[in-house]
């Protein structure tokens, strides 16, 4: 499968404010979007824990099925912060450094993954502190 980051954490606009209790409670917590037809091969239901992973790392996350991607595709919201999301891991756990043939940019955005039920429980990030001036 291709895994994908795309937009997330809308409230927070990007990463840099990702850590604002105000944005994480307006997020909820990371999903991953699985199409249908890839859930039902895998024995994966909606709102089922899936561990995404390849030969890099590996995230954990609740899967929400529908068509916002095709088969064979899965996507995870970028600008999660690892140290609140369930097994203290994020998208780029996934991703490889190197750069792309064409333009020489950031390959981070794509990565061959597999998504797999998660059976036993996954304890959650740390959530450290992530700024003196975090507030409530």
């Amino acid at each position: 499968m291709v895994g994908r980051t795309a937009a997330g954490l809308r409230p927070a606009a990007n990463s840099t404010y990702a850590n604002l209790p105000r944005h994480l409670a307006g997020e909820g917590e990371p999903l991953l979007d699985l199409h249908p037809d890839d859930a039902a091969a895998r024995g994966i239901a909606d709102g089922d824990v899936v561990r995404v992973s390849n030969a890099r790392g590996e995230v954990v996350a609740r899967a929400r099925l529908g068509d916002v991607v095709r088969p064979g595709v899965v996507a995870l919201p970028s600008g999660w912060w690892a140290s609140r999301s369930p097994g203290a891991t994020m998208a780029n756990a996934l991703t490889t450094p190197e750069l792309t043939d064409r333009g020489g940019g950031g390959a981070f955005h794509s990565a061959r993954v597999e998504v797999a039920p998660v059976r036993e429980p996954v304890a959650a990030g740390a959530h450290p502190p992530s700024h003196p001036a975090e507030v409530p």
